[in-house]
């Protein structure tokens, strides 16, 4: 894998556990 695709990964692992605890904020808000 190239660096940049390296980067991209971790990047986006990154930015996917931002999304999903925001996304997770929003689902216990609409439950409670």
């Amino acid at each position: 894998m190239p660096p940049e695709g390296v980067a991209f990964s971790i990047g986006f692992r990154k930015n996917a556990r931002y999304f999903a605890s925001i996304a997770w904020q929003a689902v216990m808000a609409i439950i409670l």
